[in-house]
């Protein structure tokens, strides 16, 4: 029986062990990813594809992200295969095996409206792209570490009572969201289509490390042009 979250104790007594799992997952999941899915990854991203890991620790993360979650032409995922594999190549545990699942099964790449702090702990996010959906988030850097932050996109997942982030996390103005909010009512996909979170980092990596951008990401200003909306033209 799960232990109630009412407090702000109980709540970081269940997710600071939780958080430890995530990590573990995350740092081990990578090592299944294909030389493809790398350098898939690394062309998303701008980064040379001769030797992508030879960068920043912030686009080595981007990097992991988007090998593990990016999809190749036939919809599968290297997070998939981790979550299903055994011994080595897989998670450690039984319990991280079921976390990886998890992970993998209810991920979710979105822009979110920070609405208000949980009374407890964490935050109450606006998911804009489904509806203005409401749910919990818990993430204690993101909580502390983020002053005057009201919207962001980030991939997040559904670890039962809350849900938690995978430590990305793209800080957007009001106008920003609102433009991605825009182009999915317009196209009925999302922001740059289904690559929304490579077209995210990509542009991230551009502002703080310009010479490193092998190619300009979109702008993240406006919705891409010569886009139609559903039924028209």
């Amino acid at each position: 029986m799960t232990a109630p979250l009412a407090t702000r104790t109980q709540v970081l007594a269940h997710y600071r062990p939780l958080r430890g799992a995530i990590r573990r997952v995350l740092r081990g999941a990578p090592l299944i990813c294909t030389e493809a899915e790398v350098t898939r990854a690394a062309w998303l991203l701008g980064l040379d594809p001769a030797d992508p890991r030879a960068e920043p620790d912030a686009a080595i993360e981007m990097l992991a992200d988007l090998s593990l979650f990016d999809p190749d032409a036939s919809g599968r995922r290297a997070i998939d295969r981790f979550a299903a594999a055994r011994g080595a190549r897989g998670p450690a545990t039984r319990e991280d095996r079921a976390l990886a699942r998890r992970m993998a099964q209810t991920a979710r790449f979105s822009v979110f409206h920070i609405a208000a702090r949980h009374r407890a702990a964490g935050l109450w996010l606006e998911d804009m792209l489904d509806g203005g959906r409401r749910l919990w988030l818990v993430d204690e850097a993101l909580e502390t570490q983020r002053p005057g932050l009201t919207h962001l996109a980030m991939r997040i997942f559904d670890a039962g009572p809350y849900h938690c982030g995978f430590g990305i996390v793209a800080a957007l103005d009001a106008a920003q969201a609102a433009a991605c909010v825009l182009e999915q009512q317009m196209t009925g996909e999302p922001p740059f289509g289904p690559r929304f979170a490579a077209a995210l980092y990509a542009a991230m990596l551009t502002r703080t490390t310009p010479e490193r951008a092998t190619r300009p990401p979109r702008a993240l200003g406006a919705p891409r042009p010569g886009r139609r909306r559903p039924g028209t033209g």
